[in-house]
């Protein structure tokens, strides 16, 4: 079915339309006994009615079972299409008051235990102040706020940085983005590429390997494109992705 798509898209050179993604979403739906479909942070989607329509559309296939779990902040039009498809007690409200407790100190704990944070002592509760009035909810907003400020090697440059927070998390990712050197588009690309396609967690020196991989090219694989230095991922990629210590595994995962 995914192979179809691609084909009928160019082998992936264009955008597929709406009505074929809902037909190969429909077939795969078909083939599952019990398919469950997971939407996390649907007030940040920018075509958000056009989500809202294909929720009711998947719902309303007669020959799926299929159940859909959707995250949001409370927004009127989302409250309003969503709870006519919901069961009676299928709304379960996160108080606000509890996000912001842990967003609070999760703050608090990167200011004293990150070196780069923990030297601005003196502006920590204005940090923090700033912070917390603009998180909204948006835990990973805070987390990309904060490692921006790492950034900073003077008070006058950390508050400028305070003074142009950007608003959403769309917002903050455009920033991201744009800050990464042109010489590394290609291999942020290529990293984002992997780790949104990857069908298992990937250690730190696999996606430093990958970099050396270009399918078009000759030879298709070269020790020469590599990053020589696995640590560079991190750098070139910032904030769209961290590192964590997977225990099962025993190793180190990037996300």
């Amino acid at each position: 079915m995914l192979e179809a798509l691609y084909s009928s898209s160019s082998d992936g050179q264009k955008q597929p339309d709406l009505q074929a993604l809902h037909e190969t979403l429909h077939h795969m739906l078909m083939t599952c006994d019990e398919p469950c479909i997971i939407l996390d942070a649907l007030d940040e989607c920018e075509e958000r009615e056009q989500l809202l329509d294909s929720i009711k559309e998947i719902l309303a296939w007669p020959d799926t079972t299929s159940r859909i779990l959707v995250t949001s902040r409370k927004e009127k039009d989302i409250e309003a299409a969503l709870s006519p498809l919901a069961a009676k007690d299928g709304t379960i409200r996160i108080q606000s008051s509890v996000v912001d407790q842990d967003i609070r100190a999760y703050t608090r704990s990167r200011l004293l235990s990150d070196p780069k944070l923990s030297r601005w002592q003196k502006a920590h509760q204005e940090i923090e102040d700033r912070l917390m009035q603009k998180a909204d909810g948006m835990f990973r907003w805070a987390a990309c706020q904060l490692d921006e400020l790492c950034g900073c090697r003077s008070l006058v440059q950390l508050r400028n940085v305070l003074d142009s927070l950007p608003k959403t998390l769309d917002a903050t990712y455009e920033r991201i983005l744009c800050k990464i050197d042109k010489r590394d588009w290609a291999y942020a690309r290529k990293i984002l590429q992997w780790l949104a396609s990857s069908l298992r967690p990937l250690a730190l020196e696999e996606i430093a390997e990958v970099t050396a991989i270009d399918i078009d090219g000759v030879p298709m694989y070269d020790p020469e494109r590599r990053l020589q230095d696995v640590q560079d991922v991190l750098d070139i990629c910032s904030s769209l992705v961290t590192e964590t210590y997977q225990r099962q595994l025993d190793w180190r995962i990037i996300r």
